[in-house]
């Protein structure tokens, strides 16, 4: 592993630690499914700066995104993003 990856994912596992330990008495459970969740909202960033840049012919030349493939890639990125902000409401809702 390089210097960046380990300090990365020593840092993950610090926070990962300290959530745990100032959660109280929060089942392991719940903390999976708030890290999921979390995840979750964080998806379709990731999803949008990867359809961007794997459309950008100047960067991915031949084997940039086209046609169908740009379509689907950018209506999966626009559901899972109205499925994360269906989940928002829902949860603000209730």
């Amino acid at each position: 592993l390089n210097r960046q990856a380990s300090t990365t994912r020593l840092g993950a596992g610090v926070l990962a630690c300290l959530f745990s330990a100032f959660s109280g008495k929060a089942s392991p459970d719940s903390l999976l499914v708030f890290s999921q969740v979390v995840l979750s909202l964080a998806l379709p960033f990731a999803l949008l700066l990867l359809v961007l840049l794997a459309s950008r012919g100047a960067l991915m030349g031949e084997f940039r995104l086209r046609g169908a493939a740009r379509l689907g890639a950018w209506a999966l990125t626009a559901g899972v993003a109205g499925l994360d902000v269906y989940l928002l409401v829902e949860q603000l809702a209730a």
